[in-house]
């Protein structure tokens, strides 16, 4: 019956929604590929250095329905095609999506001692306090690093 649901809102989308499920398909594979291939630290001093956007923002109320869109297919894309994709890769991927509309985002990064003593990462993309990616449980990291909007970074061994 799950899958028949599922199915059924799939025919209702409109051809828009249906190009940003793939744009966010092509993202997180892109953001996937990366992170197993590139040195973390090259990531994120390239996610600083090509973070200025080519024209100015749009509204407010635009870039707060985009923010949501991106959000959507990205989790979408992550539920039904690319289960194993991490919190990075969601939020590199709809670092990408955003850039490409010219709204610059910040990947942030935490890290949490949970009761058994191992030390957890997670990261998320926010954009003007909001969050696009990564909101489940995000307040008890303790943010140690942000990317993106032309912020400096200096990669510490």
């Amino acid at each position: 019956m799950n899958q028949c649901n599922w199915v059924v809102r799939a025919r209702r989308l409109s051809f828009k929604d249906w190009l940003l499920l793939l744009e966010a398909m092509r993202f997180l594979v892109q953001a996937c590929i990366v992170i197993r291939i590139v040195p973390f630290k090259y990531t994120a001093a390239w996610l600083n250095k090509h973070s200025i956007p080519k024209k100015e923002e749009s509204n407010a109320d635009v870039i707060d329905l985009i923010t949501k869109r991106i959000s959507w297919a990205i989790e979408a894309v992550s539920r039904r095609g690319l289960q194993n994709s991490t919190c990075l890769m969601r939020a590199i991927a709809g670092y990408w999506m955003l850039k490409r509309r010219y709204i610059l985002g910040v990947i942030s990064f935490g890290v949490y001692k949970n009761a058994d003593g191992e030390l957890l990462a997670h990261a998320w993309l926010e954009y003007d306090n909001h969050i696009i990616t990564g909101k489940n449980g995000y307040e008890v990291y303790t943010l140690i690093e942000r990317f993106g909007r032309g912020r400096s970074f200096e990669f510490r061994t």
